[in-house]
């Protein structure tokens, strides 16, 4: 006697419940799919992509992964597409993700130049779209580090990145068409704030403390001419003030301005 079509729905609907969250190779079965008239399951390979395929692929072996088998080796050393960086891929890593609320695979991967280990989505280790955030890249000298802040951090609008990294290039980079007034005449910036991590969280805690009814402007002059930007030698001016200043400082023409 032939099933109805609504007792085939809840015999496909129990079938997929008994497999559900199983494990199949490198695949992890997730939800039910209708696909060209056939039923499948939706999986998640453990290097993040999905692969839907029959159930019955599955359990007999012929389907084991998305594909990837063989695309990322354990300790090959692949490059960053941005910075040519090298880094070696360590294997991959369960991790909680607590937006989806459950496991996640990452790829773990060590940087050669600087050693720090992290995981990244399986997809970015493949195709080296990944960074080192302890490689110096601004002005060979700056470098993201660790933590909260990212390059598109903002207080009062002012995005952080943009401050931090100007700082760098006017006194690292000779390329820079500011060079010759800062890095140039010996102005430099304290190894501390090399790491972005660190200028940011000084950059929020002070200006957070001032008024908001102006718009200001970094300066490291007023304290003491200096030549170090530095937690000791840097304050927020407002912008009129510090403009109307800059003329006016013995060490404006020696140091550069700012």
């Amino acid at each position: 006697m032939a099933r109805s079509p609504e007792n085939e729905a809840l015999r496909k609907i129990e079938v997929f419940e008994r497999y559900k969250g199983n494990v199949f190779g490198n695949l992890t079965v997730k939800e039910l799919v209708e696909e060209e008239g056939k039923t499948k399951v939706k999986c998640v390979c453990i290097c993040g992509a999905e692969k839907v395929t029959l159930l019955t692929s599955l359990k007999s072996g012929n389907t084991k992964s998305c594909g990837c088998t063989g695309k990322l080796k354990l300790n090959e050393v692949y490059y960053t597409k941005s910075h040519n960086h090298p880094y070696k891929f360590l294997g991959y890593e369960k991790v909680y993700s607590e937006k989806a609320k459950a496991f996640r695979s990452k790829g773990k991967v060590q940087f050669l130049n600087t050693g720090n280990v992290e995981l990244f989505i399986p997809t970015h280790v493949r195709d080296g779209g990944i960074l080192d955030k302890m490689q110096p890249v601004v002005a060979n000298t700056g470098y993201l580090g660790k933590g909260v802040f990212n390059s598109k951090t903002k207080i009062r609008g002012k995005i952080i990145y943009g401050t931090w990294n100007s700082m760098l290039q006017r006194c690292y980079n000779p390329k820079d068409w500011r060079y010759s007034f800062y890095g140039g005449r010996g102005v430099s910036v304290c190894e501390n704030w090399w790491n972005f991590q660190n200028f940011a969280e000084w950059f929020v805690d002070n200006l957070s403390l001032l008024p908001e009814n102006f718009e200001y402007q970094m300066d490291k002059d007023l304290k003491n001419c200096g030549k170090v930007y530095s937690p000791e030698s840097c304050i927020f001016v407002p912008k009129s003030l510090n403009v109307a200043l800059q003329m006016e400082r013995p060490c404006s023409n020696e140091y550069g301005v700012g």
